[in-house]
């Protein structure tokens, strides 16, 4: 059960993990709080040396406390990860030593709570510190406080270095409603920053009074990095993980959201400082603005707007007007508008403008964010001929499409046009049916029903393999043409449709196999493409019964009753299509079930079908004929296979037997 646990130093060396240094003779455990006070004021005296934890890295503690009492100091001298729950309480000055790589990461919500200047509930703080001073005994640049996800604020004090992916607001807090501050500090001090959004809201009075001071680099920031009413201060830098010490302005594309490109700055009272190294600066970037209502340059503070290319200027832009004690490179321009010395400024895209001087003749301007407007020459636009010419198309060539079939149509689906609307209506291609063909594309995304969507009639997509007919082999398969399927409306199939009803559409092929997904290079969209062989030749096969004995068929002449040859080749290669029989002498009767074979080379393929006396067509008297299509008989062959027919089993006297297999062979 977690608990409170102190600690009393009894023990020579100070060592954290030594449960003889704890009042009770217990280290901390997982979801212990700790606490370091008066208690270790004993002989061996209270210097606490943390090298290790006591902890698991799926553990955390509660709370750790360094109270005003606590009279030693405490030295991480290792590479650590403090995991929190809770919060971190410091209540004295001058305790914290690092002699390691530190990280404290908080794991909770915040639970130490704040208020704003009328005396109201505001976000709270996840560390807390109530000392006037710094807290850190040396080695403050070696801990990191790691905030996580929350929303949090900050209490007065000074920070080591920020990281989190969450929100930092920026307003003036205290420690109960009766605005009490909760030290006398005065700032909220940061070293290195890599952090997301800083965003103020409820603005009041009081948040003049709130200062927060970057001492150290702006690694990462979130696309909001405003801060209301309070003060801003930045130490200046020789260099940054940018390389190029941009100043966080609205606009600039070294911070913010990398996909949306979007940066927002705001600043009530801009104050730049010295780092003490007489070559540190801030740069604001050519063709970006920097706005703030106050702008202060200290002593050794310095920053410059940089002339960018065809003389593109920096500018300020300042309701009072700047207090410049440092050094800065600006020219007013006018009232509150300052613009970089031997420079022209450009109206940027947050401000309604291109962020350009000039647009090359010809060019086509395009979206970046809030970068400059983008310049393509790869287009050449024609007024007169209304014709736009681009020099290549990356990826695809794709139709807007809506699906009003009552079922959702799947990626990879290929679709014709059901009905040409102003957005055209698709539905489920299939080679059987003409009235279904040909497709126009494939679906790139699926499409719900009353929705429309888009498809791709050029280009490479991934679709997944339950969209294609046949069980796919890598590599055997890539490059393999596929057509539109002839049984499985919406589907593709790599086996090539055969019969006379169906319509063949090549629309592409396989580029690449991966798992259950498969990559697709699309063509040849929009017309069937190909034509099935209509024309069909009959092998012939005659007996005074259908046996067990297998005897061959050949082509054209017919075999007779008491002839029993063997090896008759095809002369080509092809398929059989259909097969037709005549049975015929005496009346046919019974339910028993028969199975003719149908076979190549002695066996090596068979097809098997069934039929009882009732399945037969009495056409004439005595004269009985069964037919059989698709499945039941299609096997493909080469030139000088041999083909035969069988009686595999079955009683019913079948009398005389005529049989035709009627075969397609591939040279038409």
């Amino acid at each position: 059960m977690a608990t409170t646990i102190t600690w009393d130093g009894s023990e020579a060396g100070g060592v954290f993990t030594d449960d003889a240094n704890w009042v009770g003779g217990v280290a901390p455990a997982d979801g212990d709080s700790i606490v370091f006070d008066g208690t270790s004021d004993g002989a061996l005296g209270n210097d606490c040396t943390i090298n290790g934890l006591t902890i698991s890295s799926s553990e955390q503690y509660h709370d750790i406390t360094i109270a005003s009492t606590y009279t030693g100091t405490i030295t991480f001298s290792n590479t650590l990860d403090v995991r929190l729950d809770g919060a971190l309480l410091v209540h004295k000055g001058n305790t914290l030593r690092g002699a390691g790589t530190t990280t404290f990461t908080f794991l909770g919500a915040p639970s130490v709570d704040t208020y704003d200047g009328a005396g109201a509930a505001y976000t709270k703080a996840l560390v807390n510190f109530t000392a006037d001073t710094s807290v850190w005994n040396a080695g403050r640049d070696t801990f990191t406080f790691n905030f996580g996800s929350q929303t949090f604020s900050m209490v007065d004090g000074a920070y080591p270095n920020i990281t989190y992916t969450g929100e930092m607001k920026a307003k003036k807090i205290y420690s109960d409603a009766s605005r009490t501050d909760f030290n006398n500090y005065g700032s909220v001090d940061m070293l290195n920053f890599n952090g997301d959004d800083v965003t103020s809201s409820d603005y009041d009075i009081y948040d003049y009074t709130k200062e927060y001071l970057f001492e150290g680099t702006l690694t990462t920031i979130g696309e909001y990095f405003r801060f209301g009413h309070t003060t801003a201060r930045f130490k200046t830098l020789k260099t940054s993980s940018y390389g190029a010490l941009n100043f966080p302005v609205t606009g600039s594309t070294n911070f913010g959201n990398t996909t949306t490109k979007n940066f927002y700055a705001q600043y009530n009272k801009l104050q730049i400082e010295t780092n003490d190294v007489i070559d540190n600066y801030w740069k604001i970037p050519a063709g970006l603005t920097l706005e703030c209502n106050e702008l202060v340059i200290k002593d050794g503070g310095r920053i410059y707007g940089e002339v960018g290319t065809d003389n593109k200027a920096a500018s300020i832009k300042c309701v009072k007007r700047p207090t410049i004690r440092g050094d800065w490179n600006f020219r007013q321009i006018a009232d509150g508008v300052y613009e970089t010395i031997g420079a022209f400024s450009n109206t940027p895209v947050y401000h309604g403008g291109t962020g350009r001087q000039t647009i090359p003749v010809g060019s086509i301007l395009y979206g970046n964010g809030m970068d400059q407007v983008g310049v393509d020459t790869d287009f050449t636009y024609d007024p007169v001929e209304k014709f736009l010419e681009v020099e290549k198309v990356k990826s695809h060539i794709v139709i807007q499409v809506k699906n009003e079939t009552g079922s959702t149509i799947p990626k990879g689906a290929a679709v014709y046009v059901d009905d040409n609307n102003t957005t055209p209506l698709v539905a489920l291609a299939c080679g059987d049916t003409a009235s279904k063909m040909p497709a126009i594309g494939l679906v790139m995304e699926q499409i719900a029903d009353n929705n429309t969507g888009y498809t791709a009639v050029n280009g490479i997509i991934t679709i997944s393999s339950s969209q294609i007919d046949d069980t796919l082999s890598d590599p055997a398969d890539i490059g393999k043409i596929l057509y539109v399927s002839a049984t499985n409306p919406g589907k593709l199939t790599i086996t090539k449709p055969i019969y006379s009803n169906h319509l063949i559409q090549n629309v592409g092929n396989i580029a690449s196999i991966s798992g259950g997904n498969v990559k697709v290079t699309i063509s040849n969209i929009g017309r069937t493409n190909d034509t099935p062989n209509t024309a069909l030749h009959p092998c012939f096969f005659e007996r005074s019964s259908i046996g067990t004995s297998a005897v061959d068929f050949r082509s054209p002449t017919v075999q007779s009753s008491t002839a029993n040859p063997n090896a008759f080749p095809m002369p080509f290669g092809g398929r059989v299509a259909a097969a037709t029989f005549l049975f015929a002498g005496g009346t046919i009767t019974g339910t028993a079930t028969n199975t003719i074979r149908i076979r190549k080379n002695g066996g090596a393929t068979t097809k098997d079908f069934t039929f009882t006396p009732s399945d037969l067509v009495n056409t004439n008297g005595n004269n009985y004929t069964l037919t059989r299509t698709g499945a039941d008989v299609d096997f493909d062959f080469n030139a000088g296979d041999i083909i035969q027919v069988r009686r595999e089993s079955g009683t019913t006297n079948l009398n005389n037997g005529q049989a035709i297999l009627w075969v397609k062979f591939n040279n038409g």
